[in-house]
């Protein structure tokens, strides 16, 4: 009897395309899992960021109100400006908050933009009240640390 070569090729075939399929169900599972931690652990990081920002933007408010108009044309104007920005601010933050989209590939730039906006704004209040407002070092969602920790 003589041996056929080919059944011999659908066997490991058949083990080729068994082993395919189990390893993208296992890869599809682990990085649905991981993802979904990495979302949960950045969309918690990036909402005590954007609350912070809104309480010291509330804090500033507070200090503005409990200052004393002055004669001084320049300082008042100094205070609508900041005011204004307060206002900018607050309505940009909420505005990002109301419209994330998840599949958002703008999501990083309008992120870096309203980070950048409240720098310029917390420079102008330091300079006015000389009181500092700085957030804690800003969370990056493409921190090598982060990604490190993925094991597929």
């Amino acid at each position: 009897k003589t041996f056929d070569f080919s059944d011999l090729i659908l066997v490991e075939d058949n083990y080729y395309q068994k082993g395919k399929q189990e390893g993208e169900s296992f890869g599809y599972e682990k990085g649905y899992q991981q993802g979904k931690e990495y979302g949960y652990k950045y969309g918690q990081n990036l909402g005590i960021e954007l609350g912070r920002m809104m309480f010291l933007l509330t804090h500033v408010e507070r200090i503005q109100e409990k200052e004393e108009k002055v004669d001084n044309e320049k300082e008042n104007q100094k205070m609508k400006r900041i005011q204004h920005q307060i206002n900018e601010l607050k309505e940009k933050i909420n505005d990002f908050v109301e419209h994330i989209e998840p599949k958002d590939d703008e999501i990083l730039t309008k992120l870096q933009d309203l980070r950048l906006k409240f720098s310029i704004f917390s420079m102008r209040v330091e300079s006015t009240y000389h009181v500092s407002i700085k957030l804690p070092e800003a969370i990056d969602m493409e921190q090598k640390e982060e990604n490190d920790d993925l094991d597929f």
